[in-house]
């Protein structure tokens, strides 16, 4: 266990937030957090295969908050 008040998992993003982060992928411009304006982190897809979409989670190591996603390039 973890130190008091610390948590051992990341939290979601706020809604306001989820939303700032899903416009930043659909223009393309450099992900932040946008709580520190650190860059997000993503890694491989944690879900995929078959009809089902890949779905990543994007994380600030800073804020310690994650949102997931199904996308990860600028729509067209």
């Amino acid at each position: 266990m973890g130190e008091p008040g610390q948590r051992d998992t990341d939290a979601p993003f706020g809604p306001e937030e989820a939303e700032a982060i899903r416009r930043m992928l659909a223009t393309g411009v450099r992900l932040e957090c946008p709580r520190c304006r650190e860059p997000l982190e993503s890694g491989t897809p944690v879900a995929a295969g078959g009809s089902v979409l890949d779905i990543y989670m994007l994380k600030c190591p800073t804020c310690r908050r994650a949102l997931f996603t199904s996308q990860l390039k600028p729509t067209s």
